[in-house]
């Protein structure tokens, strides 16, 4: 009848395997089976012969035998405890091995920067987010909005001729009325400096101003507005 090896000396025999490797310079990308350590405790010939056998599959309870012949290395050939990745490891009181986190920390304060201060982390890279004025739905609205309304500003009448950069605002602004963003309705023409004027902190309408009569456009403009 199969019987399952016990996860206590299981443990064992997996902590002491790599603290073995580890001391002979084998490096573990993540954490490693007991079957894999063990076919790699069995070319190391520094173990006795059984022990060796015994991992390749010739031998009964070899991997206690290994946990026998580890703890009774003198302490100044035994290696020390450490996970896979090489941080000093303790166990708990049911017998399982948990990282010494001072110690790991310790080790990560190893790399310093030239004032003898630990190395700060970097910061992630922050995602970049397209821009509200970057999508396509907001071009294709400014450029029918600049077709209706020309492109002069509806506030102090300045226009590209006199040096003005012209800017299509938001009448009601979109930080405090974001339903509103992509409606034609709530668009005028205004050069940069009247826009960067008015802020979010208004909402004057200043459609029309610079037109005594409606001309093409104006009437076009209304047609959309009321659906005609």
């Amino acid at each position: 009848m199969f019987k399952p090896a016990k996860p206590k000396m299981n443990w064992q025999f997996i902590t002491r395997a790599i603290s073995w490797l580890y001391a002979r310079g084998h490096t573990f990308n993540n954490s490693p089976s007991a079957k894999k350590l063990g076919f790699m405790l069995a070319s190391d010939h520094a173990l006795p012969p059984e022990i060796r056998n015994g991992l390749r599959g010739k031998g009964d309870n070899a991997r206690p035998r290994f946990v026998e012949f580890f703890d009774a290395l003198p302490p100044g050939e035994r290696p020390p405890l450490v996970s896979f990745s090489g941080n000093p490891m303790r166990f708990d009181g049911r017998g399982v091995p948990k990282v010494d986190r001072e110690e790991a920390k310790k080790r990560r304060q190893l790399v310093r920067d030239d004032d003898g201060k630990p190395a700060p982390k970097p910061k992630p890279r922050p995602k970049k987010v397209q821009s509200f004025y970057e999508t396509r739905e907001w071009r294709e609205l400014r450029y029918k909005a600049l077709q209706i309304h020309g492109a002069r500003c509806m506030c102090c009448g300045a226009t590209p001729q006199t040096g003005a950069v012209m800017h299509v605002d938001h009448i009601k602004p979109r930080s405090r009325y974001p339903h509103l963003e992509l409606e034609l309705s709530n668009l005028q023409v205004l050069c940069g400096d009247c826009n960067l004027g008015k802020s979010n902190k208004d909402k004057t309408d200043f459609r029309g101003r610079w037109r005594e009569e409606p001309n093409q456009l104006d009437r076009e403009y209304r047609r959309i507005m009321e659906g005609v």
